[in-house]
């Protein structure tokens, strides 16, 4: 009965029972602006989190899922129905950098910033998100199922195909961030991410957090 929330945190939430736990919850918080799960899980699975944009797509501008699991390609495109955020966070602790890394970095960091047109600030430490900076080519792929395939394909579309004004690539040393060369997000959080994208040259962003500081570029 708190229709007017606007603000919630709640950290390390761990539910075993009530299968629809989140959506009842978020059921009437529908004015929530600012929302921080950082370490919340159910034994019973997010389901997509499918219920963040059924009851938040019109409000949310800031979500924090630091440490949630279940993160992956279908996930990230029910996050990225949240047109109006501005800030997201979907860092990992350090000790879970070798252990929860992203299939197709490349494309899921080009999905999500493509896919929230007003997002400025994005925390993706500890993770494998920024890709290694190297662009994938399709004739390198051989023996790969189709749907490898079809996702090399899709990454070599989006990424070789930004030619600037001069008909040359811009300078982008994380192929999924390429769509913002000319339009930098105002920070990014890189700190311990895997393969060391903070020493990269050319990164989108006016403020980056390398260490446990923030880097001005």
């Amino acid at each position: 009965n708190t229709p007017k929330l606007q603000r919630l945190c709640m950290h390390d939430l761990n539910i075993h029972r009530g299968s629809s736990y989140f959506p009842l919850l978020f059921t009437n918080l529908t004015k929530l602006t600012h929302l921080d799960m950082s370490g919340c899980n159910h034994s019973g699975g997010m389901d997509k989190f499918k219920w963040l944009p059924k009851h938040l797509k019109e409000t949310l501008i800031y979500l924090v899922l630091h440490n949630v699991a279940e993160i992956d390609a279908t996930s990230i495109k029910s996050i990225i129905t949240l047109k109006k955020l501005r800030h997201l966070d979907i860092s990992k602790s350090l000790d879970k950098v070798d252990l929860d890394r992203f299939d197709r970095p490349n494309y899921l960091l080009r999905m999500i910033v493509e896919g929230l047109p007003v997002l400025s600030s994005l925390d993706i430490s500890a993770t494998n998100l920024a890709g290694n900076g190297i662009f994938e080519h399709e004739e390198n792929v051989t023996d790969d199922s189709d749907q490898e395939k079809e996702s090399k394909k899709i990454e070599t579309i989006l990424t070789e195909s930004k030619l600037d004004e001069r008909g040359e690539m811009p300078k982008c040393d994380i192929v999924g961030l390429i769509s913002r060369v000319y339009k930098p997000l105002d920070f990014l959080g890189l700190y311990k991410c895997v393969h060391d994208p903070n020493h990269r040259a050319h990164i989108p962003a006016k403020q980056v957090k390398y260490f446990d500081i923030n880097i001005d570029t």
